[in-house]
């Protein structure tokens, strides 16, 4: 079962540039081996598009616009609490490219709708590494005005709420999910420091192994030396002759230290991927993250001791071993079997390359006849409003014509009294009069708002 991942992290003005140049691939890492070069243009970003943005020019606009207070801004404040949403990597296969998207653009939407849209200054999506993931910025500014990060983001109870109502926010909209599990008492440690954390365990485990590798092989070439001097020689082997047991015994040593060989080779590969990985992540650690450095100081120091004394000993065993290892030739035959395998896994590449190149065409076409449409619309909305005001105008001169009819009438009767009184008529028989008068200018009026539809016009309506 998948589930749905969301975190957040909060970051002050230091933090800002390094996060810019990350989401936005402003610089080739030298420290994220997951990068694929390949696929860097298939990054985008939900808000800009393929855009890159200043996020201190971003983040000071939200500022100016939305905070009210005139309280000066800390230096360590936090400016951008970064949210990270996620599944694992058998979720996204499962997905269909448009799937994927909607998948991100519902969680977006969910982080606007809880904290603001005003508020969020970037969404990017990373499609370059192992496992699909999604960036969103978001200034921490509080309804009342405020910038708090804090009062924004809430406590440890406030992040359980949020992945709560996250999970049931995307399983609303289709996303079959279960919600993610809350780790009482860990933290989250910081990705790169987790990849260092974890090559280093790895290293440990392969240099143990690899000792006990170079242990075999050293028993075995004691044994084979002390073959030199068996007595009473039966059998001829190169220039010397063995028993027969003791030719298969030698057979057999031989056959397992070129097993032994090939298996410190691959150990000594690995050895070496994982120096260049923990190289990298070195790299990265001296470049910035002046806070993981603070909070990780100690593991940082010590890492490093055991990295140097790690690296010398690699070195010292590698150069001993090395010229005897590649001369294997069980290694050059699976070394070309690996080439081959490469070229083929290289032409389905291209073939699944080729096939999202056309994906890419049809929906820039696809977006191409969205903006006709739109366009339609804003035609036909520009139209309605001009409509509207016809009728808005209509209505009032409609009015205004009913008003100076009713005085028309009123003062109409008011000539029939007067001329009923000078031929000589009643006064009390005039009091009846009023109320005719009444009636008939409500009767003239209902006429005129509810003619009479013609026949023709009411079986049209039929």
């Amino acid at each position: 079962m998948s589930y749905s991942i969301i975190r957040v992290q909060k970051m002050n003005g230091q933090a800002i540039k390094g996060m810019q140049i990350h989401n936005q691939r402003e610089k080739d890492s030298q420290t994220n081996p997951d990068i694929r070069k390949e696929d860097l243009h298939l990054n985008y970003d939900l808000i800009h598009g393929q855009e890159k943005i200043d996020y201190k020019q971003e983040i000071q606009q939200v500022i100016s616009e939305n905070v009210k207070s005139d309280k000066k801004i800390r230096k360590d404040a936090v400016l951008v609490s970064e949210f990270l949403i996620t599944s694992d990597t058998t979720f996204f296969d499962n997905l269909s490219p448009d799937e994927q998207k909607r998948y991100f653009e519902t969680a977006k939407d969910f982080i606007a709708d809880r904290y603001g849209q005003q508020n969020v200054i970037y969404a990017t999506v990373h499609n370059d590494e192992k496992t699909p993931h999604m960036h969103v910025g978001i200034v921490p500014v509080t309804e009342d005005g405020r910038l708090s990060a804090k009062e924004v983001i809430g406590n440890r109870m406030a992040l359980v709420k949020l992945q709560d109502a996250f999970n049931a926010h995307v399983k609303a909209h289709g996303f079959d999910l279960e919600r993610g599990l809350s780790r009482k008492g860990r933290k989250h440690v910081d990705m790169a420091k987790f990849k260092q954390l974890t090559a280093f365990e790895a290293e440990k485990q392969a240099m143990a192994t690899y000792e006990q590798t170079v242990s075999k092989i050293k028993a075995i070439e004691e044994k084979t030396k002390a073959l030199e001097d068996l007595p009473d020689p039966t059998r001829m082997v190169g220039r010397a002759m063995l028993k027969s047991e003791d030719y298969d015994t030698l057979v057999n040593y031989a056959t397992n230290g070129a097993v032994a060989e090939v298996e410190v080779m691959d150990l000594q590969r690995k050895l070496a991927e994982k120096d260049q990985e923990i190289m990298q992540l070195k790299n990265e650690m001296q470049d910035g993250q002046d806070k993981i450095r603070k909070n990780y100081a100690g593991i940082e120091y010590r890492n490093e001791e055991i990295l140097s004394n790690l690296e010398k000993l690699t070195d010292e065993k590698a150069n001993k071993k090395a010229e005897k290892i590649f001369k294997s030739m069980d290694v050059v035959e699976k070394h070309e079997e690996a080439v081959i395998e490469y070229n083929k896994l290289r032409a389905e590449y291209k073939i699944v390359y080729a096939d999202r190149e056309r994906l890419k065409s049809e929906n820039k076409s696809l977006a191409r006849s969205n903006a006709g449409l739109k366009a339609e619309n804003k035609t036909l909305e520009e139209d309605k409003s001009v409509l509207q005001n016809r009728i808005i105008e209509l209505t009032n001169e409609f009015a205004a014509w009913k008003d100076r009819a009713k005085m028309a009438l009123h003062n109409q009767f008011k000539r029939i009294v007067i001329r009923l009184k000078a031929v000589g008529i009643a006064p009390d028989k005039l009091k009846g009069l009023a109320q005719v008068e009444e009636k008939f200018v409500a009767a003239s009026f209902h006429e005129i708002e509810n003619p009479k539809k013609s026949e023709k016009f009411q079986e049209m309506e039929r």
